[in-house]
């Protein structure tokens, strides 16, 4: 649970600070051009999926529906990159993302890192699947979210009665 500046509680999506655990600031990748960025639409089509998921302590995340309907196979490389605090995935040859043989999807430590995602961390998958992309929504960018919602949903109440 985590207080925020309005008073209220909430749940967190961050897995529980363990001894062992440090964060190391990213590091630089290769410079490879990003991949476009899709069109995001204000509502979701019937085709997108969503799941919330489980960082293991191998930086890996399984949901092969997701998978499936973006039409990745295992041993598909993926290419990332970071925008508006979320991952955004594309297959791509040269990618440094894979789907491996488990139907897992490995996130690199370099990106686990830049999101700051540690093992037993709850992530959001959103499948854009007209559009082939997987967006990976961290776990304090799903805590702003909820956040957010909460007290907007708390404020309109109040000012509703």
């Amino acid at each position: 649970m985590i207080p925020d500046h309005r008073g209220l509680t909430l749940p967190s999506f961050t897995a529980p600070p363990s001894a062992n655990r440090e964060i190391a600031a990213p590091t630089s990748a290769p410079h490879r051009p990003p991949p476009p960025l899709p069109l995001i639409r204000s509502h979701r089509a019937a085709t997108d999926l969503l799941a919330i998921r489980t960082l293991d302590n191998h930086g890996r995340v399984f949901d092969r529906p997701i998978y499936r309907a973006l039409g990745w196979e295992p041993f598909d490389r993926l290419e990332w990159r970071i925008a508006a605090d979320v991952v955004l995935l594309v297959r791509s040859d040269s990618g440094a993302a894979s789907i491996n043989r488990e139907s897992r999807l490995f996130l690199p430590a370099s990106l686990r890192r830049a999101i700051r995602a540690s093992a037993g961390d709850k992530i959001l998958l959103a499948a854009l699947v007209t559009v082939r992309t997987l967006i990976v929504i961290p776990p304090r960018v799903l805590d702003e979210m909820i956040a957010d919602t909460i007290a907007g949903a708390v404020a309109g109440d109040q000012h509703g009665r």
